[in-house]
């Protein structure tokens, strides 16, 4: 009977984690939001190294630090679940299945979860009844001796309690590809459209190392107005023309701060 009330109650504790968290479903893919597969990334690069899981507290520093390495961000999955449903597997499985050569993650406890469910255990008795009985005749007295068994069937409640530990879980996959120039886009803010008189330009959040726009000197900050003497007029125009002069030198104006300046440099092919 106590192993059977011990297999009853890791199942109710199962049974529980998965009406509150859910089962069957790989959380890390169940909410993605992104590119479903990063090998269609141009430039893609397939990892040659086991997939590097980076941990952070701070997600704009570190994404940008893993720009800065070559890594683009493809997507990401957030969710909040038990944190006994959620396992390292699962997110290997998520960044093998999008291509990524490394995930940033984070997860942070939200809350606990407790209460009780019933369950509807057997209940079953059984009784013996034992008698004897003296009977008489001509031929003398005889002594009779008997037992009954009476089995009773049903069932009973039991409340077993749990407890479920949830958490924010947060993971951010990244590819490796070859950049044509190494940078990253930011927003250009109202202040500086202002400063600029100007709608056009892109502005430079992250130089990648060891690219080309690093060994001509562009720096984050800096606003691209013109290529080769023609507007700029936003990211999508502005990653055209740099693929219509792969491999060969172009003349980037930038603003930085005010002061205008020129950048040659030769787009990765």
């Amino acid at each position: 009977m106590k192993s059977l009330l011990l297999l009853l109650a890791v199942a109710v504790a199962v049974l529980a984690s998965c009406l509150l968290g859910g089962c069957a479903a790989n959380p890390y893919t169940k909410f993605y939001r992104g590119n479903s597969d990063g090998r269609t990334v141009e430039n893609y690069i397939p990892p040659t190294a086991p997939l590097q899981v980076y941990s952070t507290n701070d997600f704009g520093r570190d994404v940008a630090a893993l720009e800065k390495s070559g890594l683009s961000p493809i997507g990401s999955s957030n969710f909040n679940a038990p944190a006994r449903r959620v396992s390292d597997r699962q997110l290997h499985e998520q960044a093998d299945k999008v291509g990524a050569a490394a995930v940033l993650v984070a997860s942070r406890y939200t809350n606990t979860e407790s209460g009780a469910m019933p369950l509807m255990v057997p209940n079953t008795s059984t009784s013996v009844t034992n008698g004897s009985a003296t009977a008489y005749g001509p031929g003398g007295v005889a002594n009779v001796y008997g037992s009954a068994t009476t089995t009773t069937y049903g069932s009973q409640m039991m409340m077993l309690p749990y407890s479920i530990q949830r958490n924010d879980f947060t993971a951010v996959y990244f590819v490796k590809r070859r950049a044509h120039l190494g940078v990253f886009y930011g927003v250009i803010d109202a202040a500086t459209r202002s400063r600029l008189q100007t709608n056009a330009g892109v502005l430079i959040s992250v130089v990648a190392d060891g690219s080309p726009a690093t060994r001509a000197d562009v720096l984050p900050g800096d606003i691209i107005l013109t290529i080769d003497g023609e507007r700029v007029d936003g990211q999508e125009p502005f990653n055209a023309q740099i693929k219509e002069r792969l491999g060969r030198e172009v003349v980037l104006g930038i603003d930085r701060n005010g002061t205008h300046l020129e950048k040659r440099l030769t787009p990765l092919p």
